[in-house]
């Protein structure tokens, strides 16, 4: 399953031009329509073995009048993880057909006896079952 990357971080107002980056970042997409992927350098993604990400859910960004700031969040999706790679490098198993080798084996007619021995408790819980009202009748 892909990690993913919690990102939060302040933009002060001056630097809009930087805010307005991240947003087309995170609206970016591919030729077929898919959200880009991105390369990423960070030593909390490193740690966590992660190096390509994509945009996951929604960007917020709130304004923090009393500072001067944008307030940015969103979250990062691990790519093409280390275990996907593993797992697409190992070659496919080749599946062979089993033929049933030997003779075909004729099925005969048994008869399931009309009274079969019930042990004691087996003949509790059968009595119980008879004098308990149905649940339908009920």
């Amino acid at each position: 399953k892909p990690k993913q990357l919690s990102v939060r971080y302040k933009i002060p107002f001056k630097d809009k031009a930087h805010l307005q980056q991240v947003v087309r970042l995170a609206e970016a997409k591919d030729t077929s329509g898919n959200r880009m992927v991105y390369t990423i350098v960070n030593i909390t993604a490193e740690g966590m073995g992660i190096r390509q990400v994509k945009f996951e859910g929604d960007l917020s960004a709130s304004e923090d009048e009393s500072l001067n700031l944008w307030s940015v969040s969103f979250k990062l999706t691990e790519v093409r993880s280390v275990p996907e790679l593993k797992e697409s490098r190992q070659e496919a198993k080749t599946v062979t057909d089993q033929v049933a080798t030997g003779d075909t084996v004729l099925q005969e007619d048994t008869a399931v006896p009309d009274q079969v021995e019930l042990t004691s408790f087996e003949n509790i819980l059968n009595f119980i079952d008879k004098h308990l009202p149905d649940s339908e009748t009920a």
